[in-house]
């Protein structure tokens, strides 16, 4: 099991680093896999372009997650795995009806005829997703990161405006942990990406004002897109 630090080891732990942070929310994880099963691979292209440098060079960024996003990682894996699956296999049948179709009127296909449902594809996108994940600092759940949390739900203020809470339990712990980390004299980049429109953006991807002022106080900078993020660590 990954280990979990709290809030405070993990500010003392980055202060005076020169690693710029990189805060995720679930969905940025997911939709590695999902992505997938919508016929779109642009996130993946994300992650493989943020796992080389971790690779090449550790120093390059630090991500970091909340324990939450782990727990939610696990609960939605498998039904992601199976409709990515799913999908995977439709396409393989597809084509063969396919190159079946062309026989019918004398058409030759062109390329060796391959079983796409037998590749490991899935099982791959949901490594790469991992491969990040087992590389970013895990922040244990903090008390009073979850009361503010829930002060937003009863408050319905954002990201919790609708009720939900996973959002706000998120963004506390980076609120919080940007707090921190900031007091200690850090002055690389710490930045928060989240493609949850609905809760965290205002119009195109750029936070919702509500939220400008509490982000600004932190120090956390808000991407509402993997890829903006990536130009801002120069990835």
């Amino acid at each position: 099991m990954k280990r979990m630090i709290t809030i405070a080891e993990a500010a003392t732990t980055l202060a005076g680093t020169p690693q710029s942070i990189l805060c995720l929310d679930t969905c940025e994880f997911l939709d590695v896999v999902r992505g997938f099963e919508e016929d779109e691979n642009h996130q993946s292209a994300l992650f493989h372009r943020l796992v080389d440098p971790m690779v090449s060079d550790p120093t390059k960024f630090q991500p970091v997650i909340t324990d939450l996003v782990l727990h939610e990682w696990g609960q939605n894996l498998e039904v992601v795995r199976d409709r990515a699956s799913a999908h995977l296999l439709e396409t393989s049948r597809r084509i063969t009806r396919v190159v079946s179709s062309c026989g019918h009127v004398d058409i030759k296909a062109t390329g060796p005829a391959t079983d796409f449902a037998s590749l490991p594809v899935v099982q791959g996108l949901i490594d790469l997703a991992e491969r990040l994940m087992d590389r970013a600092m895990v922040l244990e759940t903090d008390e009073g990161c979850i009361q503010r949390a829930l002060s937003r739900v009863m408050d319905r203020r954002r990201p919790s405006h609708k009720g939900q809470i996973k959002d706000s339990i998120h963004l506390e712990h980076y609120l919080e942990f940007s707090r921190q980390l900031s007091q200690t004299g850090f002055s690389e980049p710490i930045l928060f990406v989240s493609g949850n429109k609905a809760d965290f953006w205002d119009g195109p991807p750029q936070l919702h004002r509500d939220l400008r002022d509490e982000f600004a106080a932190a120090g956390l900078q808000f991407f509402g897109k993997l890829e903006a993020a990536l130009g801002r660590l120069g990835i």
